[in-house]
């Protein structure tokens, strides 16, 4: 959501929008440097979304929520905030954006058959997935949030916390919707103030 609001304040082409909105999922594929060889729309992609990702994690309105949760869960807290970011974006969109949720998530889709080249063959799947089941838009139903929950665990090598993890989030719902309001205007407003497209391809 970030990605596409960025491209209207920075008045982007439309291949630069495509760029911003895969490189938004590509990037959780990668870990280190951004290959600066890559094309220079991805490339921006991926350098918003990890921004963004640190400005959140620094943010006192994330760092509020660590409170809410076990202290053998509070090191997972900014990946529990993030999967509650999409929840909590799914089932109150039109609070935030004039278009379409299905638009955006059409786009987004559309932009990562673009950039297919850059996605790991071992991420494909879950890609063919995520378009199938259209999980962007998805992730108004808590049965997707717990199987997001539940892949990430996996995938860190602590499947035996999903549980516990999934639990904690649900009763910590209502105090982490106040925190995300609070921290997703204060992305909005470094996106806003963030100077020209280039500076993130550079």
């Amino acid at each position: 959501m970030l990605a596409d609001s960025a491209s209207f304040q920075w008045t982007c082409s439309s291949e630069e929008r495509e760029g911003l909105l895969a490189g938004a999922i590509i990037c959780d594929f990668h870990k280190g440097r951004v290959n600066q060889d890559w094309p220079r729309e991805l490339v921006a992609g991926i350098t918003l979304h990890r921004r963004i990702d640190a400005l959140s994690n620094k943010s006192e309105s994330v760092k509020s929520t660590n409170s809410f949760y076990p202290k053998k869960l509070r090191r997972f807290v900014p990946i529990y905030f993030d999967i509650l970011a999409d929840h909590f974006l799914a089932n109150h969109w039109a609070s935030w954006s004039n278009r379409a949720l299905k638009d955006l998530t059409s786009d987004t889709y559309h932009a990562l058959n673009k950039f297919g080249a850059f996605i790991p063959q071992k991420n494909m799947e879950f890609v063919s997935f995520m378009r199938k089941k259209d999980l962007l838009a998805g992730y108004q139903h808590w049965s997707n949030i717990e199987l997001a929950t539940s892949g990430v665990m996996k995938r860190l090598g602590r499947p035996e916390l999903s549980e516990h993890s999934i639990q904690s989030m649900g009763s910590a719902l209502e105090k982490c919707e106040v925190s995300f309001r609070s921290c997703l205007n204060e992305m909005r407003e470094h996106t806003a103030n963030w100077s020209a497209f280039d500076s993130f391809s550079g």
